[in-house]
């Protein structure tokens, strides 16, 4: 009994005669299992290959020869990109032809370009469509 009159119950480590660390992280690497080390390691990979993306204009030696206007632009479309693809919601009901305006590329070259990130990523949203339907959208005649 402890001071105040409680009963005092030994812990179940104290009562067998200690305990030992297992190691878990082991038995599930063992396994074939997903350990939370894996998952930071590849999650840290994957944010890293999209900065890498989105960075690439301002970064890579392939655009040194484009002014520094010019590549910044192009890694700001890359932002309005990856935005759109995974948020498109987040343009609250603009239209495609007003997203591409505003970034500064035709419709024809937003559709290019989030293609090119879907098939880098593999991400695509259901606003995403061929480049054929969206031209074929679009020009098609009024109705009377």
């Amino acid at each position: 009994m402890n001071d105040h009159g409680h009963l005092e119950h030994p812990s179940p480590a104290e009562h067998f005669g200690g305990s030992e660390d297992f190691d878990l992280a082991a038995v599930e690497r063992a396994l074939g299992e997903v350990t939370d080390d894996d998952r930071d390691g590849r999650f840290a990979d994957a944010l890293s290959t999209l900065a890498s993306w989105l960075s690439e204009p301002l970064t890579s030696r392939n655009f040194a020869h484009m002014p520094g206007l010019k590549r910044s632009a192009m890694a700001g479309r890359r932002v309005a990109i990856l935005q759109w693809v995974l948020r498109p919601e987040s343009f609250s009901g603009v239209t495609l032809e007003k997203v591409a305006a505003e970034i500064g590329v035709t419709p024809e070259r937003l559709h290019e370009l989030s293609a090119e990130f879907s098939r880098r990523f593999g991400v695509r949203n259901r606003l995403q469509v061929s480049r054929a339907a969206s031209v074929a959208a679009r020009q098609k005649p009024a109705a009377p």
